[in-house]
């Protein structure tokens, strides 16, 4: 069965993705959601040189060290500039590449490059304002139309992500990700990247799905959000 390698979101660490890994074990595979250095249970490292390159390089040490295999691996938001650069360094470990409301990047692009510019100027603000130049505060998510029971349950999960996450450019000779069998996961309540979907969703390169949801499906809809990936993996 397969391997399930789940990259999260930025603010937000792997721990938000308990409700689907339940589900996803029960119809028999593995899903590892990984936090990233600043992340989550992680947070403790957070540093002003965390950047892009760094994440990278984590989660390649952990696919190796693991000696995982067959991946399907899965970038949630801005873990798809993660995955990228994960699939330009671990090809022969990868199987399937899932962009879950995600930004589809290529080699030299920034996560700034996939956002609107207001959005971007807000995170460079708030890190000057609240955050020493260099961290970006969780933004508020009554932004993500969240249930308070939802809300209490991830606001102890949230943390602030360093600026450089943002403003490194993706290094990912070849775009592997252009390449590789590959997912793109629409959102279809969040914005961000509609964008992004209405391109792909055009491209025979790329097999195209939906979730009627906003932009933390594993929160919201845990059962829909594992029925998806196991369809995917199983593919």
């Amino acid at each position: 069965m397969a391997t399930i390698v789940i990259l999260p979101c930025q603010f937000v660490g792997a721990a938000a993705w308990a409700r689907v890994r339940p589900l996803v074990e029960a119809a028999g595979h593995t899903l590892l959601a990984l936090d990233l250095p600043g992340w989550g249970d992680r947070r403790s490292v957070l540093a002003p040189d965390i950047d892009l390159s760094a994440h990278v390089a984590d989660v390649v040490q952990v696919l190796v060290q693991r000696d995982l295999r067959d991946i399907t691996l899965v970038g949630h938001s801005y873990g798809g500039m993660v995955l990228a650069g994960v699939a330009a360094q671990a090809t022969p470990r990868l199987d399937h590449l899932v962009l879950l409301d995600a930004p589809a990047p290529r080699h030299g692009d920034t996560l700034f490059d996939h956002l609107p510019e207001s959005v971007a100027a807000w995170c460079r603000e708030q890190a000057e304002a609240v955050g020493d130049g260099w961290r970006i505060p969780p933004p508020d998510l009554a932004m993500h139309h969240l249930g308070d029971a939802d809300i209490a349950w991830l606001t102890p999960m949230l943390g602030p992500v360093p600026l450089a996450t943002c403003e490194e450019p993706l290094e990912a000779p070849d775009d592997p990700l252009w390449v590789m069998p590959r997912t793109y996961v629409r959102c279809r309540e969040y914005p961000m990247f509609a964008e992004t979907a209405a391109r792909i969703r055009n491209d025979q390169g790329w097999t195209y799905r939906e979730l009627p949801t906003g932009h933390l499906p594993m929160v919201t809809h845990p059962a829909q959000t594992a029925a998806l990936l196991v369809e995917v993996a199983g593919g």
